[in-house]
């Protein structure tokens, strides 16, 4: 699996997401796994609602430049 599903990006396109799994496991220790990030990313998008927050006054900015652009709301 990619990390990412975008064909052109600023970090390549060929370091499949179980690298970074790996990565953060031998870094911060073996209790980080793909279920305990899948885990952690399911919490914030209920805490915080995903995609489609439930907010008013709220200016989400974003930048023709901004590798992240394809990310925002």
């Amino acid at each position: 699996m990619r990390a990412t599903l975008l064909v052109i990006t600023p970090f390549g396109h060929n370091v499949p997401v179980e690298y970074y799994v790996q990565q953060c496991g031998a870094i911060f220790g073996p209790q980080i796994t793909g279920q305990s990030i899948k885990k952690a990313v399911d919490r914030t998008v209920a805490t915080y609602g995903g995609l489609k927050p439930n907010v008013t006054n709220v200016v989400f900015p974003n930048g023709a430049l901004d590798p992240w652009k394809a990310s925002d709301l």
